[in-house]
C-alpha cells in the first residue's frame, strides 16, 4: 500500500499474512477432521505433491513438492500479480471399527466429496463474516477455498468433482459468488446473494441431467 518500498511495512504486512493464512489452514484442516470424524472415518493432511516417481536408473523415489513449486511458478509467471493458494492435500480412511451399523463399510464417494467441500464452505463463510471489519482474514479466507476447489489431482477439488458433480457445482458457484459479490453488498445481502445463484446453477445442471435421462 505504499508508493515505494519500505522495510518496515513489508515486514509488518507480511508478519500479517503469515499469522492470518495459518490460522485460516489450521481452520481447514480442523473442519476437515471434525466433519471427517462424524463420518466415522479419519482425514489425513498433508502437504501437496506429485505421486512418487523413480529416475533413470535409480532406486530411490522422489516426488515433486507442488504446493511450493506452483505458488512460486504462478507468482513469477504473473509478476506477483497472482497467487496460488493450495497447498493441502487430504486423504479420507476408514476406520472399520466406527462403521458397524452403516449401510456401506466403506465411505462412499459421495461421503467423501461431503467432508471434504465443508473446509471450504466453512472458510467462504467466514470471509463473509469478516469482510467488512477485517478484509485481509477475508481475501485470505476466500483464495485458500477457491484454490482448494481446483479439480487437480491431490488437491480437494478433484475428489469433490469426481465424488458429487452437483455438489461440486453448488459449492464452487457459490464460493465464486461470494468473493464477487462481497465488494458490491452488505454481509448478509453477499450470503443470499451466493445461495441464490449457486442454487440456481445446481437446479439447472440437474434439470438438463434428467432430461437427458429422459
Amino acid at each position: 500500500g505504499k508508493i515505494s518500498f519500505e522495510a518496515i511495512s513489508y515486514l509488518v504486512n507480511i508478519t500479517k499474512f503469515i499469522i492470518i493464512s495459518l490460522a485460516a489452514l489450521f481452520i481447514y484442516t480442523k473442519t476437515q477432521k471434525f466433519f471427517a470424524e462424524r463420518a466415522s472415518t479419519s482425514a489425513k493432511i498433508s502437504l501437496w505433491q506429485a505421486s512418487s516417481f523413480k529416475l533413470p536408473f535409480g532406486k530411490k523415489k522422489y516426488s515433486l513438492p507442488l504446493w511450493i513449486i506452483v505458488p512460486i511458478i504462478t507468482s513469477i509467471i504473473s509478476q506477483g500479480q497472482l497467487f496460488f493458494a493450495a497447498l493441502l492435500s487430504t486423504t479420507i480412511s476408514i476406520q472399520p471399527k466406527y462403521r458397524i451399523g452403516r449401510k456401506f463399510s466403506q465411505a462412499t464417494e459421495f461421503e467423501r466429496a461431503k467432508i471434504l467441500v465443508m473446509a471450504p464452505i466453512i472458510l467462504t463463510l467466514i470471509a463473509i463474516v469478516t469482510n467488512t471489519p477485517l478484509k485481509d482474514i477475508a481475501l485470505v479466507c476466500l483464495m485458500i477455498a477457491l484454490y482448494s476447489m481446483l479439480p487437480l489431482p491431490g488437491l480437494a477439488g478433484a475428489e469433490i468433482f469426481f465424488g458429487s458433480t452437483p455438489l461440486y457445482i453448488f459449492s464452487i458457484v457459490f464460493i465464486i459468488t461470494s468473493a464477487l459479490s462481497l465488494k458490491l453488498f452488505s454481509t448478509f445481502v453477499s450470503l443470499i446473494f451466493a445461495l441464490i445463484i449457486a442454487l440456481t446453477a445446481l437446479t439447472t445442471h440437474l434439470w438438463r441431467f434428467f432430461k437427458k435421462k429422459i
